[in-house]
């Protein structure tokens, strides 16, 4: 059996370290909190820096900065002022909101992540994104529940000439993300996504990439190793934010919070965006629809790749 959790009582320190099983009564204010194995609150703990590793159940964490390390479960909202990381194999349940948000190797998040800048490289898997700039680079299949921001990038991390030579076909067959929902923003690049909806002003279909429904308001560019379902350009207001991956959304439905052209959201310049990648795309305008593909769409009726 394992031996009873030290209670410790809140007040305030200048360096709170928990190690092992750990209870936090009451809130706690201290310039750094430090905790390893297990660390349970009910209350607030307010640090200027949070570094952990282990399970951290805490009802909410305000702090600077909060780096999380290794094999970590947290149950928290945490909300920093600056920057939020995590580094290792990270399962985060609850609300992450900070200005910078850097994530390396595996996240597998089940809340609502709020940020300026959002960069993200390894396996992710998220809930809900909201940031002005998202750059995802995945490895392996990865998975979003919506992506909403201003400026987004989402492509695949380039392979090594080791990974290649062991196993290069598999890495092509299962290196892609899935975005269940959509993705809303104003100017959007995309590589190996599957995604249902895809809306911006302007908005980059790259190689590898499967979507039902695109709507563009300036520029739109579709690689011809991509497929498409259904594009058409749109006025103000943007299209909808929940669309039936089944058929053509309608254009005059409501928009989603972050949309181009709706109330609060960021104003895009009036200029064009340098297409990305490859010369091998063409312009949307040039580009013939596949029948056969589309007898055949990537999507089932959930919204989901049937593979």
């Amino acid at each position: 059996m394992g031996s009873r959790p030290r209670r410790v009582s809140g007040g305030t320190y200048k360096m709170l370290t928990c190690d092992g099983n750990t209870n936090l009564v009451g809130d706690f204010n201290c310039e750094t909190f430090a905790c390893t194995g297990r660390v349970y609150g009910e209350k607030t703990v307010t640090a200027k820096v949070l570094i952990a590793t282990g399970t951290v159940q805490i009802r909410r964490i305000r702090c600077y900065s909060a780096a999380f390390h290794g094999f970590s479960v947290v149950r928290t909202r945490l909300e920093a002022s600056s920057a939020f990381q995590s580094r290792g194999n990270i399962t985060f349940r609850g609300t992450i909101i900070a200005t910078t948000v850097n994530i390396e190797d595996t996240i597998r998040m089940e809340g609502t992540l709020t940020a300026s800048w959002l960069q993200a490289r390894g396996s992710i898997h998220l809930d809900q994104v909201d940031a002005e700039n998202i750059t995802i680079t995945f490895k392996n299949i990865s998975t979003a529940d919506r992506i909403n921001g201003r400026n987004i990038s989402i492509e695949r991390a380039p392979f090594s000439f080791l990974d290649r030579a062991l196993n290069g076909r598999e890495l092509e067959r299962n290196n892609f993300m899935i975005v269940k929902q959509g993705i809303t923003g104003d100017y959007i690049s995309l590589e190996n996504v599957t995604v249902p909806v895809v809306r911006g002003v302007d908005v980059n279909i790259g190689p590898g990439c499967k979507v039902t429904n695109v709507y563009y308001r300036d520029h739109l560019y579709i690689d011809e190793r991509a497929w498409v379902g259904h594009y058409e350009p749109y006025d103000d207001p943007v299209p909808p934010a929940e669309d039936d991956p089944d058929g053509p959304a309608g254009p005059n439905a409501p928009a989603g919070p972050h949309a181009p052209g709706m109330p609060g959201a960021p104003t895009a310049p009036d200029m064009p965006v340098t297409p990305v990648g490859p010369d091998t795309r063409t312009p949307v305008s040039n580009v013939p629809m596949n029948s056969a593909l589309k007898d055949h769409p990537p999507f089932g009726s959930d919204g989901f790749c049937d593979g």
